[in-house]
């Protein structure tokens, strides 16, 4: 039975490219974005939410409960009892199947997934992927260029206020679990020796897939995803994107992590 992997990350912290990665190992199988985690989430707060009340997730989720209250409590666990099985298999069949699978996943952004999974999934992996909080702000404003996001009407001091949240409940959630932590600037300075450490912390040697990933498909990803010219010139593009009352409000807020985390001010 293959064992949940899970990265752990906020968004434009690079995870596409560790997903992206880790998936092209033969014994792993995660596919970007699926966002089975958020389903089974939500559909029991549908579940467990009574008629007469409604549900807001604070994550864009809002929906009247349908349920007889006298219900409610019992359909909701009995459902995700029975949803597992089917989640399994969706999984599977997504992925072009599990059957040599040793780890299976998703990536994981938001603290009420990581906190739901963590009581739904049995004996997961963590793969921690953090990146400087200044350059994922930055990113945010430069990809809300190319695509549309939730977060394009947020504010600036309401996404660093949601980083620095972010950053201290996921590592706090994370302590007790088994874990590798990866800095997003650590694994752009030295590619191959990050890959080995990765894949070592799940049991697994490097292939040639994995080589031949990164020797080819990783570079056409940045081109489609990236929003700097180079990895190089995504890290501390902060310097540059943030006006110094930005900067000031951002190491202000974010000053414990930044210091937690090895990013100077």
């Amino acid at each position: 039975m293959a064992r949940p992997l899970f990265v752990v990350t906020a968004p434009r912290s690079g995870s596409t490219f560790v997903v992206s990665l880790l998936d092209a190992h033969q014994r792993v199988k995660l596919v970007n974005e699926l966002c089975f985690v958020p389903f089974l989430r939500r559909m029991f707060l549908l579940a467990s939410t009574p008629a007469g009340q409604q549900i807001k997730d604070n994550e864009g989720f809002e929906t009247p409960g349908i349920l007889p209250e006298r219900h409610a409590w019992n359909f909701a666990h009995t459902f995700l009892d029975a949803m597992q099985p089917f989640v399994d298999d969706l999984f599977a069949r997504v992925a072009g199947g599990l059957e040599d699978a040793d780890f299976y996943g998703d990536k994981v952004t938001s603290i009420a997934d990581l906190m739901f999974l963590l009581n739904r999934f049995p004996d997961p992996l963590f793969v921690q992927l953090v990146r400087d909080p200044r350059d994922v702000i930055a990113s945010t404003y430069a990809f809300q260029k190319k695509q549309a996001m939730l977060w394009d009407s947020a504010t600036f001091e309401t996404r660093v206020l949601h980083m620095a949240a972010f950053l201290r409940q996921s590592d706090r959630l994370l302590q007790d679990r088994e874990h590798h932590h990866l800095r997003y600037e650590d694994l752009m300075a030295d590619v191959p020796r990050h890959t080995r450490e990765l894949f070592g912390f799940l049991g697994l040697e490097v292939t040639d897939s994995v080589e031949a990933y990164l020797q080819t498909a990783a570079a056409d990803l940045f081109q489609s995803h990236g929003t700097s010219s180079s990895p190089a010139a995504s890290i501390g593009r902060w310097r540059e994107d943030l006006t110094a009352e930005q900067q000031r409000l951002a190491n202000d807020a974010l000053g414990e992590q930044l210091e937690r985390l090895g990013y100077p001010l």
